[in-house]
């Protein structure tokens, strides 16, 4: 439905607001693409949730190749309560590093998942022009980073905005489900 109605517009900004509507539910249904595959209807698996998530993204953007590191130190399950929401907070700072921070074919990023059997952190990081200022989580203008903002407190968790030879994240909120 969103490739016909891309079809018929000629607006570049309606494009860029419906690619990014698209990527928001192609991200959330794929939580429920990945349960059905594995026949386990309550939690999924991190690490290949993510890889299709930015290979979504990649295609979405037209990038054949993604320079990027994943580093995930367990094999972590999420529950579909936090599959949707990891997702989304995924699904935007991926999208934004193709909008912002991938500028040439030096372009890369890193993003690392570690937990203990507590808590679960995500640092993602890349060489683009990072932030244009120092930002205010509770004054944000961007509505991508008003919605990780508030998907991580829908986690109980926390985040942060940083800038250190390009754009760094850090998500952290409390496991339910315990790493393999």
């Amino acid at each position: 439905m969103f490739n016909l109605e891309l079809d018929g517009v000629e607006s570049e900004k309606i494009t860029s607001a419906l690619h990014e509507i698209k990527s928001r539910v192609s991200s959330m249904s794929l939580v429920h693409q990945k349960m059905y595959q594995t026949s386990n209807f309550k939690e999924i698996k991190l690490v290949d949730y993510t890889e299709q998530i930015i290979e979504n993204l990649g295609e979405l953007y037209g990038k054949k190749q993604i320079v990027h590191e994943l580093e995930i130190s367990h094999v972590h399950s999420l529950s579909m309560d936090e599959a949707i929401p990891v997702g989304l907070i995924l699904n935007e700072i991926v999208s934004n590093y193709f909008k912002h921070g991938c500028k040439d074919e030096n372009s890369r990023f890193k993003l690392s998942v570690s937990s203990d059997n507590n808590r679960i952190d995500i640092i993602y990081s890349d060489n683009g022009p990072g932030f244009i200022k120092e930002i205010d989580p509770t004054k944000l203008s961007s509505l991508g980073l008003q919605l990780i903002s508030n998907l991580a407190e829908q986690l109980d968790g926390s985040c942060n905005f940083e800038t250190e030879n390009g754009a760094v994240y850090k998500i952290s909120f409390p496991l339910k489900v315990k790493v393999d």
